[in-house]
């Protein structure tokens, strides 16, 4: 099997993903910590949601937008489903397309489109129907429903036992076929291990099997999850802090220098602070709160590099600074393929996460002494 050909699939996927999921329309938006859309209610339009805790058993009209922690939707979806969360589950019917970057994915019902997932695992039960592909990059999958197109997958292990067209994937772990699988067309796998197939598994095709490379051929795929941890959070942050990440780099974009020796300043000073008020048990508390944010400005820094680089495109390319799904999708893939350049790539991503980081400090002082 050509590993190419998951890849570009991947790639294609997330492009659809993220790209084809921005704002056509006027949509209803909607942010809290717990948001719930009641069974009888109905949004005739988009849904952009974001939260702990997402349950919508009402209907959509349009599609649906999603960054939560828990997310249930029992309700009748008519477009798009696109959510970036933690525990997902798909409880009723979607009239198009499934796109998820989550921890645990469950689909129960009916999706008229394809199943697009990247995260940890995804579960497709017995009720469920998916009329078109399922595409898996993650840990575990299980699907004991129905796939009318073909099950696209690069993961840790993957069990089958239910219908499907047919079967392309990279499986480093067990691959199983149970009693109730079906599959039309061919198997082709990459693995370690081959297929567990029980004695009643039908499958209409041939089953191919390549052993599986030791990765080091793939520098790419060892990539993936950090593309798509980098992703999920830059897309979060694009979502939850928009206004005030378009006002920042807008604000001090012009003066990169500036914000750059600000932030090394930072990145020197506050270790320095932090271990001359830990000497004094009265500093202690506030010698660790202050080493707490500096770690958190740190990290936020290094997710926002991500944004910055696409915002800094933007700039480029349409003469402003832009904050947006599209730009900072692009700024991700851009960060990420100079992380690629052996030293020199992880030197200019330090050094646009200390002018990111100084960004937020002047950012934070502005805001803090108004």
């Amino acid at each position: 099997m050509k590993s190419t050909s998951f890849y570009t699939s991947v790639v294609g996927a997330v492009l659809v993903l993220f790209i084809f999921a921005l704002p056509a329309h006027a949509a209803v938006v909607r942010s809290g910590e717990s948001i719930v859309l009641a069974k009888e209610s109905v949004v005739p339009s988009d849904f952009y949601v974001a939260g702990n805790d997402v349950h919508i058993s009402g209907d959509v009209e349009g599609d649906v937008y999603v960054l939560g922690g828990t997310v249930a939707l029992q309700g009748k979806i008519k477009g798009d489903v696109v959510v970036l969360g933690g525990t997902v589950s798909i409880n009723g019917p979607v009239g198009d397309d499934v796109r998820v970057i989550g921890g645990k994915v469950t689909v129960v019902e009916i999706v008229a489109g394809d199943v697009v997932m990247a995260g940890g695992s995804l579960m497709i039960v017995s009720s469920a129907k998916i009329a078109g592909d399922v595409l898996f990059y993650g840990n575990r999958m299980e699907t004991e429903g129905s796939i009318g197109g073909t099950i696209t997958a690069h993961a840790q292990s993957l069990s089958v036992n239910g219908a499907a067209g047919a079967i392309d994937a990279v499986v480093s772990g067990a691959f199983s076929l149970g009693a109730e699988a079906d599959i039309k067309k061919d198997i082709t796998y990459e693995g370690f291990m081959d297929v567990t197939r029980a004695p009643n598994a039908s499958v209409g095709g041939t089953i191919t099997h390549q052993d599986a490379d030791s990765g080091e051929s793939r520098p790419f795929e060892k990539r993936l999850p950090l593309w798509f941890m980098a992703l999920f959070s830059a897309l979060a942050s694009v979502l939850l802090l928009r206004d005030h990440l378009a006002a920042m780099f807008s604000s001090h974009g012009h003066t990169l220098v500036w914000s750059g020796f600000l932030g090394l300043g930072t990145v020197l000073a506050i270790p320095i602070v932090c271990g001359l008020l830990f000497v004094s048990m009265l500093g202690m508390l506030l010698g660790a709160c202050l080493a707490f944010l500096y770690c958190a400005a740190l990290l936020l820094s290094f997710i926002l590099v991500h944004v910055f680089a696409g915002a800094l495109i933007a700039k480029v390319v349409i003469k402003k600074y832009t904050v947006n799904w599209l730009w900072a999708f692009i700024g991700v893939c851009v960060t990420q393929a100079v992380l690629l350049v052996p030293v020199v790539g992880a030197l200019v991503v330090a050094l646009g996460t200390v002018v990111v980081l100084g960004m937020i400090v002047y950012y934070a002082y502005v805001h803090l002494r108004v």
